[in-house]
């Protein structure tokens, strides 16, 4: 009935748009004026609402980013095809020494109310971000204190230690750039949710929010003055279908022109239509299974390595996203700029199926015979997945209580450092921003909202400190293979998956691209 009843909401709104547009024609008709062209409208069908319209001041989160995505430029943007950074509102990015740096910025740039964004608006979003509190884990490396503006498109961005992918961090949706001038016309920062028709006038991107009906749809109306060139569609509208199945009955009724985040058990049912498309991109998104080790019984190794040869990997992806997936041999995904197989260095990892071992190694563990009862805290996004990881943990001995929380909530959940487990999906291709919730030293998992607590030693922490403090990749490969091979073989993690990101659409949508983080990002979308 609920996807029912989707569909039918989608066909409605649908449906009422279209007859506005025909009575505009017919009024264009009885006044013998030329007739009133046709909107080209993207119908987007996505899982949910994003809390909040204004990301500075909320918690970020996957929810957020099909709308957001359209709204927000950043100083660069990310080439899918190149893995690389391109210029966006940066022209140029020029060292000075390993944390400075000399910005240009545009000088054609102005928000949705008309205000100009300057060098001054770079350092009023990094500490609107830092002062809201909830963007430590994304903005805690700027130290946004010592910027100096030079001018109006030119700045100093600073940073706190080194970072090699700082261009492609800056990149993410979570960077979006806002007007300062803009965001006081409007009353403040409060008034930029989107909440009880208060919409956004403080970005610059190529679409801006005019009308947002809470569980319903969100609808944009093009940037005509937008510094990139006009954007191709009159409208975008995303629509809220929390099924998935839904969400691909409404394309194949026409009432929707792309799906987001679709069931991989759909694949071969869009595939045998001519007028569907399925696309697919392989991703860095890696979606690894964290354990407290300060929590029983993640505080025995051997434990951990059994969970960690109790999964049936290859099995797991099959039955959990139809084969859509990858499994990596390495803490870090396949694809990654640091990844290497453990095998090609030596050695090899305890991240394949093999019961009868471990069985053994929970016979020598300390909690042998308790039959302990573990908590995993997991996204809608591994739904799928837990129930297996919960059947073949059961193998060894392991009760798992399955905790599905909200993507809103999950990383202040994780932040306790009270919980035994959770799934997360570390997306960022930049290897440290990977590792960084085994760095206890130099990452505060506890007061930045991410990551479990694990104490390496003196070796660890070493080995961090020289990632941290070399601007240079290559130079730093020694250290992250070290670190790698600590964290692979003592198991405070357990990579489970390597994610392929899937859409449906109409075949006539061209133009969809990828985010840095493996998101589906389709503002430079057109129909062909």
């Amino acid at each position: 009935m609920k996807k029912v009843l989707a569909i039918l909401l989608v066909l409605v709104m649908v449906f009422g748009l279209a007859a506005c547009g025909n009575n505009n024609n017919n009024q264009a008709n009885n006044t013998n004026t030329e007739p009133v062209a046709e909107k080209k409208v993207l119908k987007v069908a996505f899982r949910g609402d994003p809390n909040g319209l204004c990301h500075v001041s909320i918690q970020v989160g996957s929810a957020n980013t099909p709308a957001h995505e359209v709204m927000m430029d950043r100083l660069f943007e990310y080439d899918y095809t190149t893995g690389k950074p391109t210029p966006m509102l940066a022209t140029a990015w020029e060292p000075i020494d390993g944390t400075h740096f000399r910005v240009t910025l545009r000088d054609d740039v102005y928000s949705w109310n008309g205000d100009k964004f300057t060098a001054k608006d770079v350092v009023y979003t990094v500490k609107a971000a830092i002062d809201s509190g909830k963007h430590g884990r994304y903005y805690g490396n700027f130290d946004v204190d010592n910027f100096v503006v030079e001018d109006d498109t030119h700045l100093i961005f600073v940073l706190k230690k080194v970072d090699p992918f700082i261009q492609t961090t800056l990149s993410n949706i979570p960077y979006g750039m806002i007007v300062q001038a803009s965001v006081e016309a409007g009353g403040g920062l409060e008034k930029m949710d989107g909440q009880g028709g208060n919409m956004p006038n403080c970005y610059t991107g190529p679409y801006k929010p005019v009308e947002w009906s809470t569980g319903s749809f969100i609808r944009f109306e093009k940037n005509e003055k937008y510094w990139g060139g006009e954007p191709y569609f009159d409208e975008i509208i995303i629509y809220s279908i929390p099924d998935a199945q839904a969400r691909t009955e409404a394309l194949e009724a026409g009432s929707v022109d792309l799906v987001l985040e679709p069931s991989e058990k759909q694949v071969d049912l869009i595939k045998s239509n001519p007028d569907l498309a399925v696309f697919n991109y392989h991703t860095t998104n890696h979606h690894t299974l964290f354990t407290n080790t300060q929590k029983a019984p993640f505080d025995d190794e051997n434990v951990r390595i059994a969970c960690a040869l109790a999964l049936d990997y290859d099995n797991n992806i099959k039955v959990a996203l139809g084969g859509y997936g990858q499994h990596s041999d390495d803490i870090l995904p396949i694809g990654n700029p640091q990844y290497a197989s453990p095998k090609s260095e030596g050695y090899e990892t305890y991240y394949t199926y093999n019961l009868e071992l471990a069985k053994e190694y929970m016979a020598k563990s300390k909690y042998a015979g308790t039959n302990p009862t573990v908590e995993i805290y997991y996204t809608p996004q591994h739904a799928d997945y837990v129930p297996l990881i919960q059947q073949q943990w059961a193998e060894i001995g392991i009760t798992v209580s399955p905790q599905p929380i909200a993507q809103s909530a999950f990383y202040d959940t994780m932040g306790t450092g009270e919980k035994q487990a959770w799934i997360v999906n570390n997306s960022n291709p930049n290897p440290y921003e990977q590792l960084k919730f085994y760095d206890g030293e130099h990452f505060d998992y506890k007061a930045l909202n991410g990551g479990p607590g694990w104490n390496g030693g003196p070796e660890v922490t070493a080995l961090f400190d020289s990632i941290t403090s070399e601007p240079d990749m290559e130079k730093a490969t020694p250290y992250y293979q070290a670190l790698r091979k600590i964290i692979n073989q003592t198991v405070p993690s357990i990579p489970l998956f390597v994610y392929e990101r899937l859409a449906f659409a109409t075949n006539k949508l061209d133009g969809l691209i990828l985010t840095e983080v493996g998101d589906i990002n389709f503002s430079k979308c057109s129909f062909k």
